[in-house]
């Protein structure tokens, strides 16, 4: 931690490079400098003290509170939301801000208490290889059984599509 803090930032992007989104190499860096500064060198336990680190947002705090260190605190991401709107058939813009609390209180409500990482981890990975956007495989879901999208027939419609914006106003 401390090497990475006190390195210069050209040689962290000349390592970093070929990886892209060299903005993740500079607020690494800034975190790291962090730790060293405000941890004493030990990167911090607890979610909210992660989620003060430089350029790391609720759900990467979740997950490394979780997985590294067993906190119960939920994930949600694309993957996990579409889980939980077809566990819950859950309709409309996921993306709507009381939506959006209400899985992130449902994905709390089902975190595995003794194991929250183990649990978040499993439900990412049932979203990205088994509850998939397009062609969801629901006859190898492990969770098929609970599913109220798949009882009505409706998980491959889920969760339906945000309207979209035009950026630009049309000229009459």
């Amino acid at each position: 931690m401390k090497s990475l803090a006190e390195a210069p930032e050209e040689e962290v992007l000349q390592l970093w490079s070929g990886l892209g989104y060299y903005s993740r190499a500079r607020n690494l860096q800034k975190a790291a400098r962090q730790v060293v500064a405000e941890f004493g060198g030990k990167f911090p336990q607890r979610r909210e003290q992660i989620l003060s680190l430089s350029g790391i947002g609720d759900y990467t705090a979740s997950a490394i509170a979780s997985i590294a260190f067993g906190e119960r605190a939920a994930v949600l991401d694309g993957n996990v939301a579409r889980v939980l709107a077809r566990l819950g058939a859950i309709r409309g813009d996921l993306r709507e801000t009381k939506k959006w609390q209400a899985l992130h209180e449902e994905a709390n409500r089902l975190l595995d208490r003794n194991a929250p990482g183990d649990w978040n981890q499993a439900v990412m990975e049932l979203g990205a290889t088994v509850c998939t956007p397009r062609a969801p495989q629901c006859l190898l879901c492990p969770v098929a059984t609970h599913c109220e999208g798949r009882k009505l027939g409706i998980a491959e419609t889920l969760p339906e599509a945000g309207k979209k914006q035009n950026s630009w106003k049309s000229i009459s």
